[in-house]
């Protein structure tokens, strides 16, 4: 130990010896960012509250506050130090063996497989194992300082296999260090080693470049030959001056067991692995330096069947190139940067951007370098996903850096860490998992300049940055009607540009509510209906016109003596609510008397029913409309309604957390229900019955996504096309369009209201959408929940520039 803290100074000593006069002839200067209405105990009767009048306020008060403004790139300067160009080389086998459990092997590098015998200050390596007599870790690390802190490969259990890279600074006796926990047959290729070059080189430079996909497609046995200069353009680089790529290779649904290579086209195949084949369901992905063969090209091949993807995140100069210190590799031994379990803000939640800071750490100023060489591990995952790590203050790329396993066991992969300004780097995983990056590298140039489209803060778990008089009004909105918990989200011209949790999600724990909350969408759930029908609409599978129980005939048949009217009652009938079935008693409701368990249960009731007016002739608000619109969706998908939703509105609009709730029980992340007090199961079946007609739960932001999707005016995936649109706007009785209620011009919403749960949501016609969700008891809750809105979204003078959507679950 007292070795490697020796080098650690040594590295940063020379660093600051070599910058200090740097930063006096330059005179840079350095630009710090700047961040700088009455309770009611007793709930309405669910569908006439929703279809209550709603007085609209005509006139807001004057904005108080405005966005914060955006941030300042910072002319960060180039740090050259012990500093080191490299040089690429097709894999070639430096070592291969058994190595028993607790073993360490040190094996000689210099002089070996083309690599120099002197001079060498550090070794890209490739690792394969094989044949795990169990699960454990395979570690390779430099002979000196101490053992590496994090594995090079993680193996879950007997008989598994992995692959990775490395690269380890050479000590004076010419060698690494290879340990491992587990017996394990064991293979090292080197891909390059690394000569010293602090005064800049023409050559070995890397040219870091964001994620850049140049294959994603199922893989045979045959070679395939990967173009990536020339008239390609592929992944930034140019027609002429790079000698070699660094690549990451993802294997996914493989026939194991087997691997795939990658290597210079034209050249023989080496015996060597850069990925493993993984097994069906699994994926599994690896780095590796591969220098251009042919006509710029690298070839890749597989022993088995597998689907792989290959993405470019650098090129290295040849030497053609000008001389420069831009993009020298300054390799140090493994420092520990980050660590969620100790220290560093606990597991990453799911889907929600965490923001770290790993500039000051691991012997490096923050200034100064452009990307780091990382392990990173995910330890204790719940699920199944992927962690993606990318420069702070930047849109979030496609390729994930990690894939983790959904057994819990730890997961380790070597990565290429693009840094943001001030060495910052943003965190997303789609599982809740712990987090570790220990760095062994830098690479020297300047960090990727934040991007003006993303927010320079990440959200937390409570929202995003507060916005003190947006809030005040909701919290003093809290106070006055005994509201234990809401949740707001807005958007403006398609960008979520806020979201925030206020009070208690649960008072039995005292637990906050967070940004990812969850509430009862109650009536709200229509307007997700709608879209479901009106894709189905879009996709000819679905009239307007067409009689509604015509299509549900085979699950909801009609009794001989049924109201003959039922059959001429359309799909328009219910979404408008002009059907003529009879709104009270609503059996979704009616607690005395017949409580169905289901929507279907519930439909055939009705079809038992005399209507109260004939189809078509008035408006009537009726919660079964909805029900059978949900009957309506399975019938024509062929499958749940949940399913059908999720795949043909909730994808579409990235939303994931959407679901059918429960009178009896809560979903994950669903707050308490009871005013106040400690939540008790609700009675009957309503929840489970309404279906999509107001048993969904959900948080106020994928509400915003759903309905900001509506408008094909709008960015991003649309939901509806112009005339659909067009039609869904239409007034018909009751002053309603088709699924949704019209408040003047283009802006158009839907309260919800169920015991305990009061929300609304509203798409204006200035570009605003906004949802509020509460599980507060409280009368008239559309005029008093558009009246709190109103008064708080005044408060803003302008909102942010950036969207806050993909930070967000």
């Amino acid at each position: 130990m007292p070795r490697r803290r020796s080098r650690f100074t040594y590295y940063r000593r020379r660093i600051t010896v070599l910058l200090l006069p740097l930063l006096l002839v330059a005179g840079v200067i350095l630009v710090v960012r700047e961040h700088g209405q009455r309770a009611s105990a007793d709930p309405p009767v669910h569908g006439q509250d929703d279809a209550a009048p709603i007085e609209v306020p005509t006139t807001a008060p004057a904005p108080t506050t405005t966005a914060p403004p955006p941030s300042t790139l910072e002319p960060d300067p180039i740090v050259p130090g012990q500093a080191t160009r490299v040089v690429p080389s097709a894999p070639t086998a430096v070592w291969v063996g058994t190595v028993a459990a607790g073993q360490t092997v040190s094996v000689p590098v210099l002089g070996q497989a083309g690599v120099p015998s002197a001079g060498v200050s550090a070794v890209a390596l490739g690792l394969t194992v094989a044949g795990a007599g169990g699960g454990g870790q395979v570690t390779v690390a430099p002979t000196t300082g101490g053992p590496a802190p994090a594995a090079t490969v993680d193996l879950a259990a007997a008989g598994d296999t992995g692959s990775g890279f490395v690269i380890v600074p050479i000590g004076l006796d010419g060698a690494v260090a290879l340990s491992t926990t587990v017996d394990a047959t064991v293979s090292l290729d080197v891909e390059g080693w690394f000569l010293p070059s602090a005064a800049g080189a023409a050559d070995g430079r890397f040219v870091t470049v964001p994620p850049a996909r140049v294959l994603d497609t199922s893989l045979g046995t045959s070679p395939l030959d990967l173009p990536l200069t020339g008239d390609s353009g592929a992944a930034g680089l140019p027609p002429a001056g790079a000698e070699a790529v660094l690549l990451q290779l993802t294997a996914t649904d493989g026939d194991p067991p087997g691997q795939v290579t990658a290597w210079p086209t034209g050249t023989p195949r080496p015996d060597a692995t850069t990925v493993m084949v993984p097994a069906a369901g699994s994926t599994t992905a690896n780095l590796a330096v591969v220098p251009l063969g042919t006509e710029g090209s690298v070839t890749v091949q597989s022993s088995g069947a597998t689907h792989l993807a290959v993405d470019v995140l650098a090129w290295v100069t040849d030497a053609t190139n000008e001389v420069s210190t831009e993009g020298l590799f300054l390799p140090l031994p493994a420092a520990r940067v980050v660590d969620t379990a100790n220290g560093d803000g606990g597991p990453l939640d799911v889907r929600l951007r965490r923001d770290i800071t790993i500039g000051d750490r691991g012997g490096l100023p923050p200034f100064g370098a452009q990307a780091a060489l990382g392990k990173v591990s995910a330890s204790g995952p719940a699920d199944s996903g992927a962690v993606t790590l990318y420069p702070g203050g930047t849109a979030r790329p496609e390729t994930p850096t990690l894939h983790v396993r959904g057994d819990g066991r730890p997961t380790t992969a070597t990565a290429w860490l693009r840094l943001g300004q001030r060495g910052t780097l943003s965190a997303w995983a789609d599982a809740r998992t712990d987090l570790v990056v220990d760095v062994a590298g830098y690479v020297v140039g300047r960090p990727v300049a934040p991007d003006p489209a993303v927010a320079p803060a990440a959200p937390s778990t409570e929202g995003a940055e507060p916005l003190p008089a947006f809030d005040a009004v909701i919290e003093q909105f809290l106070r006055a009607d005994g509201v234990p918990a809401a949740s707001v989200a807005v958007a403006k011209d398609g960008r979520i540009v806020y979201a925030r949790g206020y009070g208690t999600a649960d008072p039995a724990t005292g637990a906050p509510t967070r940004v990812d909350s969850r509430f009862r969408y109650a009536s709200m759930s229509k307007v997700l209906t709608a879209a479901a029908i009106f894709q189905l609409v879009q996709a000819g599978q679905l009239s307007l016109h067409d009689h509604a129980f015509a299509v549900l005939a085979a699950t909801v048949p009609l009794p001989p003596d049924a109201d003959p009217r039922l059959n001429d009652i359309t799909i328009r009938d219910l979404l408008d609510h002009t059907s003529g079935l009879a709104a009270s008693p609503d059996v979704f409701f009616n607690r005395a008397g017949f409580a169905p368990q289901s929507c279907q249960e519930a439909a055939q009731w009705i079809a038992t029913r005399r209507l109260a007016g004939p189809p078509g002739a008035g408006f009537s608000y009726v919660n079964m409309n909805f029900c059978l619109l949900s009957l309506v969706v399975e019938a024509v998908t062929g499958e749940p309604y949940v399913q059908a939703l999720q795949e043909r509105v909730l994808d579409v609009r990235n939303v994931h957390d959407v679901e059918q709730g429960h009178s009896a029980a809560l979903v994950a992340g669903e707050v308490s229900h009871a005013n106040g007090a400690p939540w008790e199961p609700g009675v009957g079946w309503f929840m489970e019955s309404l279906l999509g007609a107001g048993g969904l739960v959900g948080t106020p932001t994928d509400l915003v996504r759903v309905v900001d999707g509506l408008d094909p005016g709008l960015p991003g995936e649309h939901l509806l096309d112009p005339l659909t649109y067009l039609q869904m706007l239409t007034p018909g009785p009751g002053g309603w369009g088709l699924g949704v209620r019209l408040f003047g011009g283009s802006t158009f919403g839907h309260t919800g209201s169920l015991a305990s749960s009061r929300g609304m949501v509203v798409h204006q016609a200035d570009g605003v959408t906004w949802a509020i969700t509460t599980n507060g008891s409280f009368g008239d809750h559309g005029s008093v929940l558009y009246s709190v809105m109103s008064r708080a979204i005044a408060t803003i003078g302008a909102w942010p520039t950036w969207d806050l959507g993909p930070d967000l679950p």
